[in-house]
């Protein structure tokens, strides 16, 4: 099934050989492990650590990972500024523009006062701190709450969300030496989360708890007007995702849209989504198109319940996604608990297709070894799944939390680690690369293969067979000559092809993996001994069947 590490799969340790289609390992740096988000800038990963966890690893904070040479990744520089040290979480941010990397202090969940500010434009192996005390890498407080935050477009403002209750922070960063909070304030009423801003820094497209998206009009912020205020231009909600993540910009033939990740859906009845949001009419967007995997359907939440038991918090969900340009996007890379590594053809928004998937090998048994991993060492590591922490009462929850720790007491992990939690954003890197974090493998780089990507901006999606034996017919074959001595590939592997009319043969893809194949059938004419050939184009949906 589409996405699922089964339980089976877990309890026989199978997952620890990982599963992947169209795309290969080129290198990684597994270090530790990695906390929530690890932003990328040139040939650089930056990699957080756990909190509180990470500060038995010896060297806690953000770990700068070079992949100059992506076979060969090292960790070249680690960044110990305050923020840095006590957990960025999802705040540790790249704003390519400036070259400038920031991140507020978040702690075990939610913390204030701390932020710091790198810059990267010149060296982003080894990143110097701008906003430090004298030559020191203390910095002088400049944030309120923290949990998630973000860079406006231009990089002049630095922007922090603080969960519950929805209180929102504007850091001005004109001056990256001198830090100051410009405005904060409450702009919803239960939480807010991940965001993402209009070109012109204008309009912030704010993700929200419970699961939705909010428009703002910050352009007070943006242009430092005195007395600014924050305002809210409408709103999208929806009841089948508990809390949205974070919201990615696009245009479509000139119409823009954002793209809404759920981070947690509605546990009973159904995994969260990616969902595609018309705002073309700011003041009423509309949801005009849901992705989710086969174990995120309302029919298989038995399924994805089972499989999750001791592995943390989360479902099989995703958490961040990246396309490979805003403006008309051909792929979208999303990373998942659970699943993986997961990319998408998005040319045509109301039919995406999955077009390759990389979910690492499971570290079963590794916790020891990964301290700066929230998976296997932090908070969410130790929570049972959301639907056992929420399908009774509070009691149920504080109970589920008491077996859980009663268990790591007597000495058994905080989480099983059977499959692990891909939470970073993926980034097209190159031409045919994709580069990731994952918490348990750390960073990967990874390589499009058998054509998979780069995807053609103008034509359409190729269309995705689900059946298996498929005809294919020889164009021109004299009046009384027969095709003799058949031969078939698929990208050059040979497959069963069968007679089944004088200029029809049947090929057969049965045993292939889900992905793009060139099917080419070759045979000789009987009475000219010419060889004839007949080739094409299939996407096969999965073995067997339809994804």
């Amino acid at each position: 099934m589409q996405g699922r590490v089964s339980i089976d799969q877990r309890r026989r340790g199978a997952s620890k050989t990982g599963t992947s289609c169209n795309l290969e390992l080129v290198g990684q740096h597994q270090g530790k492990g990695a906390s929530w988000v690890s932003p990328t800038y040139k040939h650089c990963t930056y990699t957080p650590s756990s909190f509180p966890a990470s500060f038995t690893d010896g060297d806690p904070g953000v770990h700068v990972i070079d992949a100059s040479d992506p076979r060969r990744p090292f960790r070249s520089a680690t960044l110990k500024s305050p923020a840095m040290m006590f957990g960025p979480w999802e705040s540790l941010k790249v704003n390519e523009k400036r070259g400038l990397l920031g991140g507020v202090a978040v702690g075990p969940v939610v913390a204030g006062g701390l932020f710091s500010v790198y810059d990267i434009k010149d060296d982003c192996a080894h990143p110097k701190l701008l906003n430090g005390v004298g030559d020191s890498d203390l910095t002088l407080p400049a944030n309120a709450l923290a949990h998630e935050g973000g860079w406006s477009p231009d990089g002049r403002t630095y922007w922090s969300t603080g969960l519950v209750p929805g209180s929102l922070t504007a850091i001005d960063v004109d001056n990256p030496k001198a830090p100051r909070i410009f405005w904060t304030g409450i702009v919803t009423a239960v939480g807010d989360h991940g965001f993402s801003f209009s070109d012109d820094g204008s309009r912030m497209y704010l993700s929200t708890i419970p699961g939705g998206v909010n428009i703002y009009d910050v352009s007070d912020i943006q242009t430092r007007k005195a007395g600014a205020t924050v305002r809210q231009i409408s709103g999208a909600q929806w009841d089948d995702g508990l809390i949205s993540q974070v919201t990615v910009p696009i245009t479509k033939a000139g119409k823009p849209l954002l793209i809404s990740i759920d981070e947690i859906g509605n546990v009973a009845r159904s995994g969260g989504a990616v969902r595609f949001v018309d705002i073309s009419n700011e003041r009423d967007p509309k949801v005009v198109s849901t992705l989710r995997l086969a174990i995120q359907l309302p029919k298989n939440v038995a399924a994805s319940t089972a499989d999750l038991d001791g592995n943390g918090l989360f479902h099989y969900d995703a958490h961040y996604c990246t396309v490979d340009r805003p403006k008309d996007p051909t792929a979208l890379a999303c990373g998942y608990f659970n699943s993986g590594i997961r990319v998408f053809d998005i040319r045509d928004i109301a039919n995406p297709k999955e077009i390759a998937y990389y979910n690492p090998g499971a570290q079963t048994g590794k916790n020891g070894d990964l301290p700066d991993s929230e998976h296997a060492a932090g908070l969410a590591g130790l929570l049972p799944t959301l639907d056992q922490a929420i399908s009774g009462s509070l009691n149920g929850l504080v109970d589920g939390i008491a077996g859980r720790a009663g268990s790591i007491a007597s000495g058994r992990p905080v989480s099983t680690l059977t499959a692990d939690w891909c939470s970073s954003p993926p980034v097209f890197h190159g031409s045919d690369e994709l580069w990731a974090t994952c918490q348990d493998n750390g960073f990967l780089a990874l390589k499009f293969k058998n054509g998979a990507y780069p995807l053609n901006p103008t034509a359409a999606p190729a269309a995705c067979t689900s059946r298996r034996k498929i005809l294919r017919r020889f164009r021109k074959v004299p009046t009384g000559a027969r095709i003799t001595r058949l031969r078939a590939t698929a990208n050059g592997r040979r497959i069963t092809v069968r007679k089944v009319g004088r200029r029809t043969v049947r090929v057969t893809l049965v045993g292939l993996a889900r992905g793009k194949y060139k099917v080419r059938v070759t045979g000789r004419l009987s009475t000219t001994r010419r060889t004839v050939t007949t080739t094409s184009t299939l996407r096969t949906c999965g073995v067997g069947r339809t994804s």
